[in-house]
């Protein structure tokens, strides 16, 4: 690959489409979110490259350049700046500091997804399938934005690539997670730290789907650093294949979509308290939220039933 361009001082968000090609488009789209640690943007390995392979497999890709926190004008002193910040974020056995997302970067990302889905027609999306795929600073954008209360600028799912790995509160309305990091990540990942933000995902009940290279370190964008984790993109797409975000319609069902991801949708979630009222209420619904309604209704026959599970199913199709 050619020299990475790289964006710094960033006052001026911009959103570059990167489309596919006519007639190939599978309405999926995808914001890549570049990463850089607030002070400055990865354009081309964390941003075009990876928009550029996500249009030739038909998705959508926008490049958001976020603003950044302000930095020397000289390259030099910024780079001895930032060399002295990465030396206090790698100290005490891997313990960096907590810094909250910059809240203008968080509010570039809400005004991004408010765009995509405003001009969806134009761009030939689904506003129902509108994710972010984010790296490190990136990647906690990304987090940021899944935890979105409200739903109007909320993700419908979220790939943070090489995020911090400390523990986070989940929220029960947080969307589908694909997570990638190397094991060997000096940032985020080796040294003994603990990757608490999977537990903290397992613990919650919400799909997620996590993928951890022995190598590849930090920032290996899309060639990986190694054979395994220069396959992250490939898995990527294949879990956009799994949870049905490459097709139209919801791709719920039944069988196999978790109770959770069923929960997690407005109108999913009203199909279940039409048929099953106080359903979604119960504290025992979130105990069993990472099987389906049929494998559920197996265990618990007086609470669904059989026409419950084909009314569902039926309004679940039209969605």
């Amino acid at each position: 690959m050619g020299s990475n361009l790289v964006a710094r001082n960033v006052t001026n968000p911009t959103l570059t489409p990167v489309l596919p090609a006519p007639g190939n488009g599978n309405g999926t789209a995808i914001i890549v979110a570049p990463g850089g640690g607030f002070e400055m943007l990865s354009m081309t390995e964390e941003g075009f490259a990876v928009a550029e392979w996500l249009a030739w497999r038909g998705i959508a890709a926008f490049v958001l350049k976020y603003r950044l926190n302000e930095t020397p004008v000289s390259t030099d002193e910024w780079r001895k700046a930032s060399a002295e910040r990465m030396k206090n974020l790698t100290k005490d056995n891997g313990e960096r500091e907590r810094e909250a997302t910059p809240a203008p970067a968080v509010a570039d990302f809400v005004a991004a997804i408010r765009l995509v889905r405003t001009q969806a027609e134009q761009w030939g999306v689904d506003p129902g399938r509108v994710g972010i795929l984010g790296f490190s600073a990136g990647a906690m954008l990304a987090i940021a934005a899944g935890n979105l209360e409200d739903a109007d600028i909320r993700p419908d799912f979220i790939a943070p690539i090489y995020p911090p790995m400390w523990s986070r509160e989940i929220p029960h309305y947080e969307p589908p997670l694909f997570l990638a990091i190397a094991l060997d990540d000096g940032l985020f990942a080796s040294g003994g730290r603990p990757l608490d933000y999977l537990n903290d995902l397992q613990a919650s009940g919400k799909p997620f789907e996590a993928h951890l290279y022995q190598s590849g370190g930090h920032g290996f964008g899309m060639e990986g650093n190694g054979a395994a984790s220069a396959l992250w993109a490939e898995e990527f797409y294949a879990w956009l294949e799994d949870r049905a975000l490459l097709v139209a319609g919801s791709g719920y069902s039944v069988q196999s979509t978790s109770i959770a991801d069923l929960l997690n949708d407005p109108a999913a979630r009203a199909v279940l308290d039409k048929y099953l009222p106080g359903f979604a209420d119960n504290p025992q619904t979130r105990m069993a939220a990472s099987l389906s309604l049929q494998k559920l209704q197996s265990y618990a026959p007086q609470m669904i039933s059989e026409k419950n599970l084909q009314d569902i199913q039926a309004e679940l199709d039209t969605l």
